[in-house]
C-alpha cells in the first residue's frame, strides 16, 4: 500500500484534523498550511516605544482584539 492510499483511507475514516486538537487560546498560537502561527500586537508611544504588547492566534481576527 503507497502513502496515497494510506492519506485517502485515513482522511475518509473521520480521523478528524491533523495535528490534533485545537490550541487552548491562552497559548496564542494558530494553525495554518505552514504551522503554528502567532500575531503580536503593540501599542507604542509616539516616539516608537512599546507601551505594551499581546499574542493572539496567527489565524485569529484582528477586530476581537482591538
Amino acid at each position: 500500500m503507497d502513502s496515497t492510499a494510506v492519506r485517502a483511507i485515513r482522511a475518509s475514516s473521520g480521523a478528524g484534523k491533523e495535528g490534533g486538537p485545537e490550541e487552548p487560546l491562552c497559548h496564542a498560537l494558530g494553525r495554518s498550511r505552514g504551522g503554528l502561527t502567532t500575531k503580536i500586537h503593540m501599542v507604542r508611544d509616539a516616539n516608537g516605544v512599546p507601551l505594551r504588547f499581546m499574542l493572539s492566534p496567527g489565524r485569529g481576527s484582528d477586530i476581537a482584539h482591538a
